[in-house]
């Protein structure tokens, strides 16, 4: 639904063709269509084959515990590269980014990586910029609506987003979004 939001901008960094803006307006007009069209494609995997054949994939194991989310592949932005797959001018790279325990994730970024893979333990640093972008999409996806995630630098990391800290029991904390 993101790129359907992005198509209805005439001013969007994406360059869609009329047929593509026409194709979105109908699926924002028919939810139930986006919908179908997901559960459609999740029954094969060939639409995504080319794209995942030489995917980087990483496993990353932390030194602390780290948050997750309900929404739980969390995309983040990865620097330039040329092997990365863009296949449309003025896309951001990204590499998507899954927690598979609370102190490990996985992370895949599409490209011509000739089927990299990584398993190591991650720097402190890392981790803790982990749990941020964690924090942070948070904050910023009305979509999400759950962090899942220890007490332990919460608060720090909550107040670094735009929170107020409303209440702290010993069964939960409550945060207030800043306006």
């Amino acid at each position: 639904m993101e790129l359907a939001r992005l198509a209805e901008d005439k001013n969007s960094d994406i360059p869609f063709t009329e047929e593509e803006r026409q194709h979105y307006a109908y699926i924002r007009e028919n939810p139930n269509e986006a919908k179908a069209m997901f559960n459609l494609m999740s029954m094969s995997t060939q639409w995504a084959e080319a794209d995942y054949r030489k995917v980087a994939i990483s496993i990353w194991r932390s030194p602390i515990p780290l948050r997750t989310l309900s929404s739980p592949v969390m995309s983040i932005r990865a620097p330039d590269h040329p092997a990365l797959y863009l296949p449309m001018p003025g896309l951001t790279p990204y590499h998507l980014v899954l927690a598979l325990n609370p102190t490990t994730i996985a992370s895949a970024v599409l490209g011509d990586f000739d089927n990299a893979f990584d398993n190591s333990e991650m720097p402190l640093d890392s981790a803790q910029g982990f749990n941020r972008h964690f924090v942070a999409q948070f904050s910023f996806y009305d979509g999400i609506r759950h962090l899942v995630t220890g007490r332990d630098d919460l608060s720090t990391d909550m107040t670094w987003a735009p929170y107020t800290l409303v209440s702290d029991t010993e069964q939960k904390i409550t945060y207030r979004r800043k306006p």
